[in-house]
């Protein structure tokens, strides 16, 4: 008898190892921080050197501030065209190409960030195969210039601002 009781004594103290380590992660995940998002003008190439070392986790924290960052551009950019819309000419067509262009380059970290997740996953991991399809969902739906081709001034003030941009355009050529 003194074994069965010995053996349950261990078990459940592994039980609680394992519980507290797990509440630990979940606790340092909640918490979490971006080490990267603050510097906005940081390059892909050196975003991708940057977040190289870090976990799958880490990662997934890294990708949400870059989708904060490029959900609060694109919010500028909607209330810049809802502005124009409505005959406020408060934004300048050439600010308006300057706000897509860096909308461009902050989707441009934000997908390094979401490669990097998907070169540290599994394939066979569903939970985190779903997070990469939902960023990429995001940034192709706030990617790229709507023309409304009934405001003819203002879509070929768009197309042209879009050509002549480096993120635009010339990034083609």
């Amino acid at each position: 008898m003194p074994t069965r009781s010995l053996i349950l004594t261990i078990l459940t103290l592994i039980f609680l190892l394992v519980v507290s380590v797990a509440d630990a992660e979940n606790r340092e995940s909640a918490t979490a921080k971006s080490k990267t998002s603050d510097e906005l003008a940081i390059s892909a190439t050196e975003l991708s050197i940057l977040i190289n070392p870090l976990t799958k986790g880490e990662l997934i924290v890294e990708a949400e501030q870059w989708r904060r960052v490029v959900r609060t551009k694109a919010e500028a950019i909607a209330a810049a065209l809802v502005a124009t819309k409505r005959g406020e000419q408060s934004t300048n067509p050439n600010d308006l190409s300057t706000m897509r262009a860096e909308r461009t380059l902050l989707l441009d970290n934000l997908r390094v960030v979401v490669n990097e997740i998907e070169i540290k996953s599994d394939r066979a991991d569903a939970e985190t195969q779903s997070i990469i399809r939902d960023y990429r969902l995001y940034m192709s739906s706030v990617g790229g210039i709507r023309i409304d081709a009934s405001d003819t001034a203002s879509a070929t003030k768009a197309i042209s601002g879009w050509l002549r941009s480096e993120q635009g355009g010339l990034r083609w050529v």
